[in-house]
């Protein structure tokens, strides 16, 4: 919803509660919604209200500890409250409610929260390096598309300047005192901790304990994105050569790496995607910026870590089809504000990356040559808004309140480095840094929980940390059976069309399970009605061969099933190439149906013939028949075998 004038008669802030904006099953409590209603600009207490969206997931306890936990995402722009829902019966979320409420909301600007910064922007930004533009051109493009969603929020009366962390804290305040909240515990990620940060310097008042994780501090370094990458591939293309089965495979995967980014500059190649909503024209253009975006964007991920050789090694070989499955796991879902990104980001450091500091981070990592991350972000900030923050949101946030900071090893965007500086003014906290992981550490290793749940129980307590000198390092895939139809049909089953493919699939294992149920009853009451049928020996022969080529086309489609749950949960990122080797054994099962195939074909041509079984038995070993051979030609179709 849009802002409004604010009726002089009503409190603000105020919390009013209102139905989830998304599904919620009937006669569930446990999952509890509202609004925070609140001024966009706290000087103008008359003016326009913004109505922020605000989840709660209730305790599992009956009788829960006031101080309940509230999660502060990054971003700055990624919504919050959309994924409640999913995180019920998450593994990690669900421990954190044995005691406590869960509460979300959608920052200022994001999400369900007012006001909505033209979703069109969004997209035109976070695709503006899909579409294989010159620097030029491309910063056109997103100029353009920014002037646009401006003077639409203008002619709304958007404050730009009511959009910064310093807002979004006050918001956050204000949301613990109209809730009722004494007190309550922060947990922020990314974007999410700059926001604790401020919190904990402007109102520290309400704030038990913060919990910040991959630190972005207001004192952070201004242009150094070309050596947090560099940092970060370092270690991928080191701990790599000090494995020995990764440098078996990889021999040379630095080299590998950059020869491979200054191809693909060389010579983009263009890939055409479909979907049209996610892809601008439905296609992406991949040259040498845009894969390093990818890796950098990718390095966020524990998962893509461990595939990054074996990435590296196909698009080497220019793997069209493991490039589009790379494309379609770094396009996030709708819901993303680029407009409240810049608003923040513009206001608070942007602009005060001069071209001698973005010049001075590229000329130390030449080999990232092909990589340009400032220039268009100085253009969108131009265009955008011309308000700037005071020097003293800038300062360094020293604070008294217990604090556990958390950094992941390979982290690209907030490194440890930030972390420590983050600790190093919060006399009261505790760091730890996560190993194997990248963006977001602590929720991903059995050590880093318990720290955090032990923090969380008592956060004036020294917490022992002695286990994370024991969390076990990244690992790299290095076997892998590759073949593109394993991605292909995990995209088909996921996509819009996938209860028509369900459907199918389903009904195609019904008929193949048929024979081999069907005619083994059959056999036997025919056996108990002492009917001899030893004249048709051939005809045996030939729903023997039916039933053995079904089965195994089941086997293998329940075994395929089961291989790729088991690595989407595992490793997501390896379903774009295959699944892991020790599986390769399944990929022998629908050659072996596609031989029988034959053979059943050439029986029931026969069948039909020599007059076998009756009309209804015939037509049933027909409909075997087809079903075997449509389980090959769909096999062959998404390229399985």
């Amino acid at each position: 919803m849009l802002g409004v004038v604010a009726d002089a008669q009503e409190e603000l802030p105020r919390y009013e509660h209102a139905p989830c904006p998304f599904d919620v099953e009937d006669g569930r409590d446990d999952v509890q919604c509202g609004y925070l209603v609140v001024p966009e600009n706290r000087s103008r207490p008359d003016g326009r209200t913004l109505h922020l969206s605000v989840a709660v997931l209730k305790s599992l306890s009956d009788t829960p500890l006031p101080d309940p936990v509230v999660y502060l995402s990054g971003g700055p722009g990624f919504p919050s409250v959309k994924y409640s829902i999913g995180r019920l019966g998450s593994p990690f979320w669900t421990p954190l409610r044995e005691k406590r409420d869960l509460i979300f909301f959608d920052q200022r600007g994001t999400g369900f929260s007012d006001p909505a910064f033209c979703p069109e922007m969004s997209f035109s930004l976070f695709t503006a390096t899909f579409r294989g533009l010159s620097e030029k051109a491309r910063q056109a493009f997103v100029v353009d598309a920014v002037k646009a969603c401006r003077e639409s929020m203008l002619a709304e009366g958007i404050d730009f300047g009511s959009y910064n962390t310093k807002s979004i804290a006050i918001d956050l305040d204000d949301l613990r005192g109209a809730m009722g909240y004494e007190r309550w515990n922060l947990f922020g990620i990314s974007f999410g901790t700059r926001v604790a940060l401020t919190a904990m310097r402007d109102s520290p008042e309400g704030i038990r304990s913060v919990i910040i994780d991959s630190n972005w501090p207001p004192n952070a370094p201004l242009a150094d994105d070309n050596e947090r990458l560099a940092r970060s591939l370092r270690l991928v293309f080191d701990q790599c050569a000090a494995s020995a089965d990764c440098s078996a495979a990889f021999p040379k995967l630095e080299q590998d790496f950059l020869v491979m980014l200054d191809d693909f500059e060389a010579s983009p190649m263009v890939l055409e995607l479909g979907e049209p909503d996610r892809f601008p024209d439905g296609r992406i253009v991949v040259d040498g910026n845009l894969l390093t975006w990818a890796f950098f964007q990718g390095l966020y991920d524990r998962h893509f870590i461990e595939i990054f050789p074996l990435l590296v090694r196909e698009l080497r070989g220019r793997n069209e089809d493991v490039l589009a499955a790379l494309a379609d796991n770094l396009v996030p879902e709708s819901g993303y504000s680029a407009g409240l990104q810049y608003a923040v980001d513009c206001y608070e450091w942007i602009t005060r990356v001069t071209p001698e500091m973005a010049e001075a981070d590229q000329s130390r990592h030449p080999d990232l040559k092909v990589w340009q991350p400032y220039a268009d972000r100085q253009a969108i900030c131009a265009a955008w808004h011309d308000q700037r923050a005071d020097v003293s949101e800038t300062l360094p946030v020293t604070s008294e309140i217990p604090t556990l900071v958390a950094s992941g090893e390979f982290d690209p965007i907030t490194p440890p480095s930030y972390g420590r500086l983050t600790a190093q003014n919060l006399p009261n906290s505790t760091y730890i840094e996560v190993r194997g992981v990248g963006h977001t550490a602590a929720p991903f290793t059995e050590c880093s929980n318990d720290i955090l749940h032990a923090f969380l129980e008592d956060p004036t307590r020294p917490v022992d940390t002695g286990c994370v000198a024991g969390i076990a390092p990244a690992s790299f895939t290095t076997d892998v059976y590759m073949n593109a139809g394993v991605y292909r049909l995990a995209r088909l089953l996921q996509g819009r069309s996938a209860p028509a493919h369900i459907a199918s699939l389903s009904l195609l294992l019904l008929l193949l399970l048929s024979g081999p149920v069907i005619w083994p009853l059959a056999w036997v009451v025919r056996r108990i009605r002492r009917r001899d049928e030893s004249g048709q020996p051939r005809a045996h022969r030939a729903r023997w061969l039916a039933a053995s080529a079904s089965l195994l086309a089941i086997g293998f489609l329940i075994g395929l099933g089961a291989v790729v749950l088991i690595t989407a949960q595992e490793s997501p990122f390896l379903l774009g190439f295959g699944v892991p080797g020790g599986a390769r054994p399944i990929f022998i099962l629908p050659w072996l149906v596609a031989l029988a195939t034959i053979g059943v074909v050439i029986f029931a041509a026969t069948a039909w013939k020599e007059r076998w079984w009756g009309l209804a038995g015939r037509a049933h070993y027909l409909a075997v028949a087809i079903a075997c051979v449509s389980f090959v030609v769909w096999s062959a179709g998404i390229d399985l075998i």
